[in-house]
């Protein structure tokens, strides 16, 4: 779900050329197999902190589904209309990857293909979806909507008073408040309380685990928010 489906497609249609005896393939079928292999072997670990650590797959994946492809078409080089709906086809998808890229230049850490539906943090969170990178869109958000205070439960690790958002107070867990509140996802869904403040402008004063409650933000799933900065923090306006 955090591969676009462009490639996936590539790759499926791929793994026949991939699976046959061809000494031509071997380049492709050695990238292919270093990367199944690191994922072999990845299954086994019980560190479950994104795809980040099993990412270099990917490109040596893509090196198998290169040169599978450039076999094939090399082969088919007498077959004209063969070799031409193979290559039209390729090429359509690279396309929709370059498109698919580009569309998500500005949430590219919190990507999703279609598959993951309209709520893919249901499915992945943590540095699959929020890993702090959405300040800056939250501050742009807040200046569109001319908001001047915000009450902030940002997971993350910038300085949150430096970077020109409104004047800020720290969303307390467990206590149901109003007006302009953001809450990263990894908070909204108790994933942690790593790195929550009382104070967003001072970093030492995190709340000690004896401080939250069970759940502390589950007064806000009642509550839809109006917009959601990048990927991973979602803005609500709760009235008095």
């Amino acid at each position: 779900m955090k591969t676009p489906l462009p490639f996936l497609a590539l790759l499926l249609g791929c793994m026949p050329l991939l699976a046959r005896r061809r000494h031509a393939l071997w380049m492709a079928q050695a990238a292919a197999l270093a990367g199944f292999g690191i994922l072999l072997v990845s299954l086994r670990s019980h560190v479950n902190l994104g795809i980040r650590h099993v990412f270099v797959l990917l490109p040596l994946l893509a090196v198998g589904i290169a040169r599978a492809v450039d076999d094939r078409l090399t082969a088919w080089s007498g077959a004209g209309s063969r070799r031409g709906v193979v290559a039209a086809v390729v090429g359509a998808l690279v396309l929709v990857q370059v498109g698919t890229a580009i569309a998500a230049r500005k949430q590219a850490l919190g990507y999703f293909n279609a598959l993951a539906g309209s709520d893919p943090a249901t499915i992945l969170l943590d540095s699959d979806l929020d890993w702090g990178q959405d300040l800056f869109a939250l501050r742009e958000e807040a200046r569109a909507r001319g908001i001047d205070t915000l009450k902030l439960a940002y997971f993350g690790t910038l300085r949150q008073c430096w970077h020109g958002l409104p004047t800020l107070q720290g969303l307390a867990p467990g206590k149901v408040t109003t007006g302009w509140i953001a809450i990263s996802e990894n908070y909204y869904r108790h994933r942690s309380a790593f790195l929550l403040l009382k104070d967003p402008c001072n970093p030492k004063s995190t709340y000690e685990d004896a401080e939250i409650p069970p759940n502390p933000f589950a007064w806000l799933h009642t509550h839809t928010p109006v917009a959601i900065a990048g990927s991973s923090i979602r803005l609500y306006h709760i009235a008095p």
